[in-house]
């Protein structure tokens, strides 16, 4: 752990060299985990206005230095005012989801960082707020950006598609009467 600087030197087949540059790097004994959330949204609309009496739906990755992927544990707050240590996690979300794009920007260890939490519990119409903590297997841990979210009293209008009702015997988009 430290400070310390790295040098490349090149030699030839003669023994001459040539120093190619020297960088400081600083090593910790132990990081953090890191990751991302995404927006808390209705678990049954996907709008990121959540209905009173629908549940709360939150995604993310998240991995660690030394651990890879999934971490150890990922703890969900919600309405937290205070300190997280002074709260009680509302729950702890499944991990081991595979993320491909992780993956390729971080290396294959980190495929299986994907995780989701759902919030069955009711929640007053108005502003709420939820916090995410990742854990890893040393016990240290990275809090993630609280996010906000509005459960609404309004009833969300029905949703749904429609696609054109084939004629059954031509298998085209004109009916055939008769």
């Amino acid at each position: 752990t430290g400070t310390h600087t790295v040098s490349v030197v090149a030699y030839d087949s003669g023994g001459r060299s040539t120093t190619l540059g020297s960088r400081t790097i600083t090593v910790q004994a132990n990081a953090p985990p890191f990751g991302a959330m995404g927006l808390p949204e209705d678990a049954v609309t996907r709008s990121t206005t959540v209905t009173v009496g629908d549940h709360v739906l939150v995604t993310g990755w998240a991995a660690d230095v030394q651990d890879g992927a999934p971490v150890s544990q990922v703890a969900i707050y919600i309405d937290c005012t205070t300190s997280i240590a002074a709260c009680t996690p509302a729950g702890t979300a499944t991990l081991g989801i595979a993320q491909p794009g992780i993956a390729t920007q971080y290396g294959s260890r980190y495929l299986n960082s994907g995780w989701t939490y759902t919030y069955a519990g009711s929640l007053a119409a108005g502003s709420h707020s939820m916090t995410v903590v990742l854990y890893d297997s040393l016990g240290l841990s990275t809090q993630l950006p609280t996010r906000t979210f509005t459960v609404s009293s309004a009833q969300a209008p029905p949703f749904g598609a429609m696609k054109a009702p084939p004629d059954a015997v031509p298998k085209s988009t004109t009916v055939t009467l008769g």
